[in-house]
């Protein structure tokens, strides 16, 4: 669960020295004396007390759980001794409107504020996890890629946080807590920003000269004058964060509080090649230029800081996620089912055509076979009559008496009325030749030629010719 007690709305500005140990804060030996909230009260009407997480100096941090949509949540709640300090309520206040502001996924939520008979309180998202402070006390000098990793989200947090008129002012381990999510992964979320500084906004909520922050993490113009603090203030923060991520070690170390201001007033933090001459140059150069003595000399913002450190990691380095600590056991690798073999489909029989599709078929054929049998019967050049005549004329026999010549006529040209008339006849008598000769050689009826419109008569069979 979060460490929510090194909370600076909660206990004060950090005194950690330049050896990395932290000086009791007052109160701490008095938390038995302060009120606690019992299990089970009810806060603002809509949250129910757990259990007590943390306690500060001046408030203290309880599990709790929204009684309608049963929501797990962290209560950060004020003594009401302070709850009565109108400067304390304000900076309390402050810390929820700079988060909401930010919005950001690698800040912690805040989701609600209000006032319980006298006591401000302010609901934020519960975390489970241990700060960073906590994993570089148990682990020392860490992975080069680990910690670029890690500070990655932090510095888009930050500069989400610039470009919205906002500066942290107490960037330091203790406020970067590592979220453990499923499969493994770690999220960095940035916490209290209850000493922000809002650019944008003219109030005054550090007393004029106050310095506030973590000294061992403040950069010399945050000490010297805590008026001129810009955004380059949290650089140097991060800068302080890598070096002592890297090497275990602050980048200023001294005996005494005022022998560590000294130090990083007058003189540049120690090379961290001397600690870890191992660094890719690159690396090294990226952290020392963030911890120079002149903000002008340091990165032009915090985005070119994380640039930078992504860079000296060479092009092969992810940074999707932080790589998790290296004393906790790593995520097994998901289970991949193999993919079935799939035996390919036989080749179907092409499809039978249906009787509807023979219907269609014989109805467009059949104006192909009418035309074709058309052509046939009326396309082709008539016979002349002569050869019609003499192909179905059937044979005569030998008369007894021969008849005398019969004159032919000259022959007429025909009209083409008349033309047409006997096309039409040849055609009738190339079709059905013996049936009509038959009838006319029976009944000795006149039979016209087409060639030339003379009649003749052919006599019968047993007969002579008629004169």
């Amino acid at each position: 669960m979060a460490d929510y007690v090194n909370d600076a709305t909660l206990d004060g500005p950090d005194t950690r020295d330049g050896v990395g140990t932290a000086t009791p804060a007052s109160g701490r030996s008095e938390l038995s004396s302060l009120p606690e909230i019992a299990a089970g009260a009810n806060i603002g009407g809509r949250y129910e007390v757990i259990r007590r997480l943390g306690e500060g100096g001046m408030g203290a941090v309880y599990e709790a759980e929204h009684t309608a949509i049963q929501r797990r949540v962290a209560l950060k709640v004020l003594h009401a001794e302070f709850g009565r300090n109108p400067s304390v309520v304000e900076r309390f206040l402050q810390e929820a409107r700079a988060v909401n502001a930010v919005r950001h996924r690698n800040v912690v939520e805040v989701m609600d504020f209000g006032v319980d008979n006298g006591r401000p309180w302010l609901v934020m998202e519960l975390l489970s996890g241990e700060s960073l402070a906590a994993r570089i006390e148990r682990q020392g000098a860490g992975d080069p890629a680990w910690a670029v990793r890690t500070l990655d989200p932090v510095c888009r947090a930050l500069h989400q946080a610039h470009q919205r008129g906002f500066i942290h002012r107490d960037v330091k381990p203790d406020n970067v807590f590592l979220v453990s999510e499923e499969g493994g992964e770690e999220v960095p979320k940035l916490l209290d920003f209850g000493i922000a500084k809002n650019l944008l906004e003219d109030r005054k909520l550090t007393a004029t000269g106050a310095m506030v922050g973590t000294p061992a993490y403040m950069a010399p113009e945050q000490i010297t004058d805590p008026r001129s603090v810009t955004a380059a203030c949290d650089q140097y923060a991060v800068g302080a964060m890598a070096y002592e991520m890297l090497t275990g070690r602050l980048p200023h170390e001294a005996e005494t509080f005022h022998g560590l201001v000294l130090g990083k007033v007058q003189g540049a933090s120690t090379p961290i090649l001397d600690h870890r001459p191992d660094l890719a140059p690159a690396l090294a150069a990226a952290v020392m230029r963030a911890l120079a003595l002149k903000p002008a000399d340091r990165h032009p913002d915090i985005e070119s800081l994380r640039l930078a450190l992504l860079e000296s990691l060479g092009p092969r380095e992810s940074v999707e996620a932080p790589t998790p600590p290296q004393d906790s056991a790593p995520a097994p690798a998901p289970y991949v089912l193999p993919a079935p073999e799939i035996e390919p489909a036989p080749e179907a029989p092409p499809p039978s055509p249906s009787p509807r599709s023979m219907l269609w078929i014989a109805a467009l054929l059949a104006p192909v076979a009418i035309a074709a049998l058309l052509f046939a019967l009326f396309g082709r050049t008539p016979p002349s009559p002569s050869a019609a005549v003499a192909h179905a004329a059937p044979p005569i026999p030998t008369p007894i008496a021969v008849a005398p010549p019969v004159e032919v006529a000259p022959t007429v040209a025909v009209a083409p009325f008349q033309r047409s008339r006997s096309l039409r006849r040849s055609r009738l008598r190339t079709l059905f030749p013996r049936r009509a000769l038959t009838a006319r050689a029976l009944i000795g009826a006149p039979l016209t030629t087409a060639a030339s419109r003379s009649t003749a008569t052919i006599p019968f069979a047993s007969g002579a010719a008629s004169p």
